[in-house]
């Protein structure tokens, strides 16, 4: 089930991705695309949805430093990411 599944895709590419590069690197996978099928119609509606999954990686990354995940986190401005540090560091 994971072929074209972006999630997936976007695990890996952030797995393999170096650890220098990590908090200033873009991700493609990013963006999810959700087709939508109303029920009694025949219709579909494409929804694009933007999460970031990959802030939301990186603020849980054990391997990425305090000091360097909070000025990044300041760049990114995303209170689930805020969330993430305050769990992890305290206030």
């Amino acid at each position: 089930w994971s072929e074209g599944n972006d999630i997936c895709n976007l695990v890996r590419d952030y797995i393999d991705t170096p650890l220098d590069k990590l908090l200033n690197k873009k991700f493609k996978e990013d963006t999810f695309k959700i087709i939508l099928q109303y029920l009694w119609e025949r219709t579909q509606e494409d929804v694009v949805l933007e999460i970031n999954l990959s802030h939301l990686l990186k603020a849980a990354d054990r391997r990425l430093g305090k000091e360097k995940l909070k000025k990044w986190a300041t760049k990114v401005q995303n209170p689930k990411v805020d969330r993430i540090l305050e769990i992890r560091f305290g206030k």
